[in-house]
């Protein structure tokens, strides 16, 4: 079930405030897989060719990127309704038990996501009062700023499916 608001068959930029927020997120995401592809890249040249590694980068890799190229694209995903979908039931079902059981898993998503998304707002709050960091050598690097990925994707994922549920209940009835 496709939303009016994207048309992934043309790579359009969807034109809702919802839709330009989740391609605010995704090109981010995107940066954080080029910026760990340099990274990396920098490491393994460092590595073999000067047996200089760059100093990091599995730490920035854990810590950072891999948290932005997961989190952040959830909107985006969610928008377009391309999460995994198993229809084993479903596809029985006459129109409306349809529409009920998208209402149903709506539902148990945006629950599950707002959990998640409140329990990660408060661990990024308390990280963040007691200024998180990790030490890499002699560096101290600030680790509370990536807690605050976690928050950001899933809220945006949240406002999407709300979004998405209500929207399933302005929709024309169905006669059978």
């Amino acid at each position: 079930m496709q939303t009016s608001d994207t048309t992934p068959e043309t790579g359009e930029v969807p034109t809702s405030p919802q839709g330009r927020m989740a391609s605010v997120l995704i090109w981010i995401g995107a940066l954080a897989i080029i910026a760990m592809m340099i990274n990396i890249c920098a490491d393994v040249v460092g590595r073999y060719l000067f047996n200089s590694p760059v100093t990091g980068t599995l730490e920035l890799v854990t810590y950072l990127y891999m948290v932005a190229v997961v989190f952040l694209p959830l909107a985006m995903i969610q928008l377009e309704r391309q999460h995994v979908v198993v229809e084993i039931f479903a596809q029985f079902l006459p129109e409306r038990g349809v529409i009920w059981v998208d209402r149903f898993a709506l539902l148990m998503t945006a629950a599950y996501t707002g959990f998640v998304g409140w329990w990660s707002m408060q661990e990024a709050i308390r990280n963040t009062v007691r200024g998180e960091m990790i030490v890499i050598l002699t560096y101290d690097i600030p680790l509370w700023p990536s807690r605050w990925i976690l928050p950001v994707g899933l809220f945006a994922m949240l406002l999407i499916v709300l979004i998405q549920l209500a929207a399933t209940f302005r929709r024309p009835r169905i006669n059978t």
